[in-house]
């Protein structure tokens, strides 16, 4: 990992609720389930900062009436360039903190 993206890692980066609801529709436009804006708040924090970046990244590659406004099923280039993410980045690494109190 580059040291840009460590610092990028160690800042959390924020994604808008509608932006991941926008790229789940994107890279699952089959899904018959995509998540509302209050599903999206709690799902969202499942990912790294690096990883809601690229969400966002592209959510803005298509306008909102192109994803929102249609019922049009594009092919899955979103799917691909996000797996291809997914591949390139690498693991994520979890720290977790536990209380020895109890």
């Amino acid at each position: 990992m580059a040291s840009h993206e460590k610092e990028t890692e160690a800042t959390e980066y924020y994604l808008p609720s509608k932006a991941f609801c926008k790229w789940h529709r994107m890279v699952f436009p089959e899904s018959p389930n995509h998540p509302t804006l209050s599903q999206a708040r709690t799902l969202k924090k499942y990912f790294s900062s690096l990883d809601r970046r690229e969400m966002h990244r592209i959510s803005r590659l298509l306008s909102d009436e192109e994803v929102f406004g249609t019922y049009k099923r594009w092919s899955s280039e979103y799917r691909t360039m996000w797996k291809l993410w997914i591949e390139r980045k690498g693991t994520d690494l979890a720290i977790v903190f536990v209380n020895k109190s109890q």
